[in-house]
C-alpha cells in the first residue's frame, strides 16, 4: 500500500493539471482506460455501460467478475487492485441516453463502443456541447486505431469522414476479439502518454489540431499475428 501512495504522490508533484475523464463504453477497451486514468489520479472519471460482462471480457479487459454488469465489475476490480475507486462514477445506461448527460463536458471523452451509428450519435452531441478533446479508439485483432478530435480546432467533417459506414476505419469497432497487448497494452499506452501531457500542461496535443486542421489519427499492427 505504502508502494501505491507514494507512486501517486510522486505524479502528483509531476502533475499541473488533473483532467476529467468521461469512457463511454466499459469492454475491453473502456475498463483498461478507466484504469489507466483511475492510476493516474484523474479528477474525475465518469463510466457509461449497461452490458454484461462475457466470458471474452474476462480474458482481455480488466474485468474481474462474471456475469455481473461490466461497471459493477469495474468498480469491483479497482478496488481490489488499488485499494479504492473514490473518483470513479459508473452508470448502468445504455450509450444514447449518454448524450444528454453532463458528462460530455469532462475534459477528455473517451470513446469505446462497438456502434459506429452510436459513436456518430455521440460525436454530433459532443461538438454542440462537449469538453475540450474526444478520443475515438477502436481494435480488431491484432490492430488498432485511435482519433484525437479537438472541440473547435478540428475539422469536424474530418472525423465525419473516418466515421462513415463504409470507411475502412468505421469496419474496426471495439471487438471481443481484440488481442490483450493490443487493448491493455497500445491503448493503455497511447491513452496514458495523452493524459501525462495534460496533465503537464504541455503545448503539443493544441498545437496539431490548430486553424481548423486535421486531428490526429495513429494506429498499431502485431506482427506475427499477435504471436
Amino acid at each position: 500500500m505504502s508502494i501505491r501512495i507514494n507512486q501517486r504522490a510522486r505524479f502528483r508533484s509531476y502533475i499541473r493539471y488533473r483532467p476529467s475523464v468521461t469512457v463511454i463504453g466499459c469492454g475491453s477497451v473502456g475498463s483498461n482506460i478507466v484504469r489507466i486514468a483511475h492510476s493516474m489520479d484523474a479528477a474525475s472519471i465518469d463510466v457509461y455501460d449497461a452490458d454484461t460482462v462475457e466470458n471474452a471480457n474476462t480474458m482481455i479487459s480488466f474485468l474481474a467478475a462474471y456475469p455481473e454488469k461490466k461497471v459493477v465489475a469495474l468498480l469491483r476490480a479497482l478496488e481490489t487492485v488499488h485499494g479504492h475507486a473514490d473518483n470513479v462514477h459508473v452508470t448502468e445506461m445504455e450509450f444514447s441516453v449518454v448524450t444528454d448527460r453532463d458528462s460530455l463536458f469532462s475534459d477528455v471523452v473517451v470513446l469505446a463502443v462497438d456502434s459506429i451509428p452510436t459513436r456518430l450519435e455521440i460525436f454530433e452531441a459532443w461538438t454542440k456541447a462537449g469538453g475540450p478533446w474526444l478520443v475515438d479508439f477502436r481494435v480488431a485483432g491484432t490492430y488498432a486505431s485511435a482519433f484525437f478530435v479537438r472541440r473547435d480546432r478540428t475539422d469536424y467533417n474530418w472525423y465525419r469522414s473516418v466515421t462513415d459506414v463504409n470507411d475502412t476505419y468505421a469496419r474496426m469497432p471495439c471487438g471481443q476479439e481484440s488481442h490483450p497487448a493490443v487493448t491493455s497494452g497500445w491503448c493503455t499506452f497511447v491513452f496514458s502518454s495523452f493524459l501525462a501531457v495534460l496533465c503537464r500542461r504541455e503545448e503539443w496535443p493544441y498545437r496539431f489540431a490548430e486553424g481548423g486542421a486535421l486531428g490526429l489519427h495513429i494506429s498499431y499492427e502485431m506482427d506475427g499475428g499477435g504471436d
